[in-house]
């Protein structure tokens, strides 16, 4: 797991991220954009689509969906695994690289494999590759929801998924 020092106004981002329109999915997760859905437009979005140009430029790697996540306090995702659309580069279940850029974060939100902690991740910072296609569980026990910036980037396979 590789953790990036990101150089944007989070404020400015945070902003941005607020007047998007949210639904639940049967996680409790509010979702902005679903995973497979595609790219924020830069002139709707400008903070969003800056965010998206700066993991790609650091990574040298295009892009191929963008999503924001929030969770409230108190919600337990249960172990899953996420499945995106087929890609032309990698096919069925593609296994990307997948970076969360935490933006609202509190000291107990926690990222699981087999019930093991596998990210502290901080605020400002991209955390990656994460590997969605394993089985995990995210929590926020804190009492702060959590906003997470998360965008796939067309690499070759860098995993597969668990039988």
């Amino acid at each position: 797991m590789i953790s990036l020092k990101s150089e944007l106004d989070l404020e400015s981002l945070l902003k941005e991220i607020q007047k998007l329109n949210f639904w639940l999915d049967d996680t409790g997760t509010e979702m902005a954009k679903r995973q497979s859905e595609g790219l924020f437009t830069p002139d709707a979005y400008p903070e969003i689509f800056k965010a998206c140009n700066e993991i790609c430029n650091l990574r040298g790697i295009k892009p191929l969906h963008v999503m924001v996540n929030k969770m409230k306090p108190g919600v337990v995702v249960p172990y899953h695994r996420d499945y995106l659309k087929d890609t032309q580069k990698q096919g069925k279940y593609p296994c990307l690289e997948r970076w969360h850029l935490p933006i609202v974060m509190n000291p107990v939100c926690r990222f699981l494999y087999k019930g093991e902690l596998v990210i502290n991740m901080k605020i400002g910072y991209w955390h990656g590759p994460i590997e969605y296609w394993r089985y995990h569980a995210v929590e926020n026990l804190g009492v702060t929801e959590r906003i997470h910036l998360v965008v796939d980037l067309d690499s070759e396979r860098i995993g597969n998924y668990e039988p």
